[in-house]
């Protein structure tokens, strides 16, 4: 069985055309023996990246290199006030689909379908900018779409297994902005990412940034937690917890 979700590559559009292989973006086909290798080293949680968790040492060096000059090519700057971050959004889909089960597949359906259901409906970037937070081999394989196809603004890396970025300067990009956070996972690298944003600490003319969860674009580790739509996010209020709609509604999407 495959460590990764096949139905992706349809709703993604992917440019590689080898059905077998984990890699959708054909520009680093070159990298998808070494990048199904780090699937199983993800899968069976029995050995540590090699190469470091920011990449320190080859080949994760060169594939680092390769992702930011990539993203720079597409990269877009945000002008909304307010920002969705995605944060390893395909997570599970490119690594832990082998772990879900009759009792969650239509969780895990319903979390594809409606992030990108809402990017492919392309809403309107000027009351939203969109952003995505990914390590380098998720990106290589999947993210990068996103990116070339215009359906995110920014592309921003980080380390192996967090939500912390590589680059902290990268956090100048968020200057007076209000975040919306979803992706995965909650109480893990999604929690890592909402707390490098917190570390920002820019004042807006009316108080501090806003740090919202859309609940309904979040997903619990399967390793963890036997439903994969949270309750709650941690490191957000509740009374900032919403759905999709209600992002919708509030920003007059």
């Amino acid at each position: 069985m495959k460590n990764y979700d096949p139905q992706l590559r349809s709703r993604l559009a992917a440019t590689n055309d080898r059905l077998d292989e984990v890699v959708l973006n054909v520009r680093f086909r070159d990298w998808n023996d070494y990048l199904v290798e780090d699937t199983k080293r993800r899968v069976s949680r029995l050995e540590l990246n090699p190469c470091g968790d920011r990449y320190q040492h080859s080949p994760d060096r060169e594939l680092f290199a390769l992702c930011q000059e990539h993203a720079a090519g597409y990269n877009q700057p945000l002008t909304a006030d307010n920002v969705l971050v995605l944060v390893h959004p395909f997570y599970l889909s490119l690594t832990h689909i082998v772990h879900l089960d009759e009792s969650n597949q239509e969780e895990y359906k319903g979390y594809l379908d409606r992030l990108l259901n809402f990017l492919d409906a392309k809403p309107d970037r000027s009351k939203l900018g969109i952003v995505i937070f990914d390590s380098v081999h998720h990106y290589a394989s999947a993210s990068s779409l996103l990116v070339e196809s215009g359906a995110v603004d920014l592309a921003l890396l980080t380390e192996y297994d967090s939500g912390y970025l590589i680059n902290n300067s990268d956090l100048s990009y968020f200057e007076d902005k209000s975040f919306f956070f979803a992706g995965g996972y909650n109480d893990q690298c999604l929690s890592s990412a909402i707390e490098n944003v917190l570390a920002i600490d820019f004042q807006k003319t009316e108080g501090f940034s806003e740090i919202w969860a859309v609940r309904d674009l979040v997903l619990n580790s399967p390793l963890r937690f036997s439903e994969l739509i949270p309750q709650s996010v941690r490191g957000v209020r509740e009374s900032r917890n919403i759905d999709l709609d209600g992002l919708i509604k509030k920003l007059n999407l």
